[in-house]
């Protein structure tokens, strides 16, 4: 299958990277199995790093590379060509690659003048390198079979019978291809959640269990809400974000997203396909500093992680160890309460009214300058037992979602603002399941549902507030 085929080529781009030494535990020994006889620490040719403006380099089956150097007094600057378009390339790997090349640190001499000169790889070598001087010289080398043991993998000059070991982590740091030498920082580098938070305003995930988009709020919204929420959904409904849900179930994950490594360029429909690319989740986010992406999440790598793209960009990558559990959160596990959370001060009254139980709390004469004041069925009642009363009401949790027809009608709890408006919740029971409830919101329904018993709670406190008792400042339920 084509998958099978372009991990495969996925693998042999890895063995090029410097990860060469998955070839030792398969390669024979060398038929040259005496140690090296020259002086120790040599190189095929002795060349000055500052001498160097170029190293070309020319990986087996793919196209060749070059990285320019540039010199000034103090600075150099290193530049990839012909680079691929939308791509920033690493400096510090250029910088790397080239030290390495030129200098092949750990080199030594395993023979001179080797009759048998194609048993080290070098009739079909994994890779040549050139190195382009300022006097417009060259001198060209050959990458060839891992040595036997452990050691390195061959190298020498193009055309030499002079055969040296170079050890595999300094052939590492330049036999790569021109997409492992590229930038893979595509999200803004935040210090830490506390500063995603404060930055990323909008995220809006598709391909998920049901679609949703979530915004931040302003510190002056996010105040008012009385519960410290920093997020509500856009949709598909208008609801407070749990704070804590939020955080670890949802932007931790896509925080550990991390592009690990590019695993080809320009996907046809059948690469899509077998990535599961043709139909991903698709993650939007924009920060404070109008940076945008929209992320295509595609099927679970074998190795561990998933194959992502960037819209717009016609590249497959790998994500080796991002947390990708968030994409199977149901969005009514985000959810902090119901639809209403209004600052104590704005409201006039609350009235719940379920059968005989009709109770009605009025906050019209609260202000920031006397937090008092409040009176339950026209009887004062205490601050705490109050404002303990009307946290409750905003806590009220969902529940979960809901697909199945109303019975009949349970109650219905409703808040009117000071300036007239009003939301309120009417309840019915549901056929499947005796304790929980359907609702709607201002006479529109809504596909979620709430357990009978946080309201049951709140109804046994107000009866408690009505004979004189007090109620503990968190809900019981």
């Amino acid at each position: 299958m084509k998958k099978q085929h372009i991990i495969i080529s996925a693998v042999s781009a890895v063995i090029l990277a410097g990860l060469l030494t998955l070839l030792l535990l398969l390669t024979p020994e060398s038929p040259e199995q005496q140690q090296p006889t020259g002086p120790q620490h040599q190189r095929p040719v002795n060349v000055h790093l500052e001498d160097v403006i170029g190293l070309e380099l020319n990986p087996r089956g793919e196209s060749m590379f070059l990285i320019a150097v540039e010199r000034s007094e103090n600075v150099s600057a290193f530049i990839l060509a012909p680079g691929r378009q939308g791509f920033s390339y690493n400096a510090q790997a250029l910088s790397n690659a080239v030290d390495a090349a030129v200098l092949m640190p750990g080199s030594t001499l395993l023979a001179e003048n080797v009759d048998n000169i194609d048993d080290f790889g070098f009739d079909d070598p994994i890779m040549t390198w050139t190195l382009h001087l300022k006097d417009e010289s060259y001198f060209t080398f050959e990458m060839g079979d891992p040595a036997g043991g452990g050691r390195g993998i061959y190298i020498r000059e193009q055309g030499s019978r002079d055969v040296f070991i170079l050890p595999m982590n300094a052939a590492g740091m330049f036999a790569r291809m021109e997409r492992e030498f590229r930038s893979l920082q595509f999200f803004p580098d935040y210090a830490d959640n506390e500063e995603a938070i404060l930055s990323i305003l909008h995220y809006h995930l598709e391909g998920s269990l049901e679609p949703f988009g979530i915004e931040r709020l302003d510190e002056e919204v996010a105040m008012a809400t009385m519960l410290g929420a920093n997020f509500r959904f856009t949709s598909p409904v208008e609801l407070y974000v749990n704070a804590w849900n939020f955080n670890n179930l949802f932007l931790q994950g896509i925080l550990s997203i991390n592009f690990t490594a590019v695993v080809m360029d320009d996907p046809d429909e059948e690469d899509l396909k077998s990535f599961g690319l043709d139909n991903p989740y698709r993650l939007s986010l924009l920060d404070v500093n109008e940076w945008e992406v929209t992320l295509l999440i595609g099927d679970e790598h074998e190795f561990g992680g998933r194959y992502l793209m960037l819209e717009g960009k016609p590249t497959v990558f790998h994500d080796r160890a991002g947390d990708y559990s968030f994409l199977d959160v149901p969005y009514v596990t985000l959810i902090h309460n119901l639809f209403w959370v209004h600052d104590i001060h704005t409201v006039d009254t609350v009235i719940y009214s379920f059968g005989d139980d009709v109770f009605t709390l009025d906050y019209s004469n609260v202000t920031y300058e006397n937090f008092g004041g409040m009176q339950l069925n026209g009887e004062d009642i205490s601050r705490d037992n109050g404002s303990f009363i009307y946290a409750h009401t905003l806590q009220l949790p969902v529940h979960g979602r809901n697909d199945e027809s109303f019975g009949e009608h349970y109650g219905f709890i409703k808040i009117t603002l000071l300036d007239g408006t009003e939301h309120r919740l009417d309840f019915y029971v549901l056929d499947s399941h005796a304790r929980v409830l359907g609702f709607t919101h201002n006479d529109e329904r809504t596909d979620l549902t709430m357990h009978r018993n946080p309201i049951e709670t709140n109804l046994t406190s107000l009866a408690t507030i009505a004979s004189g008792g007090d109620i503990p400042w968190s809900p019981t339920w």
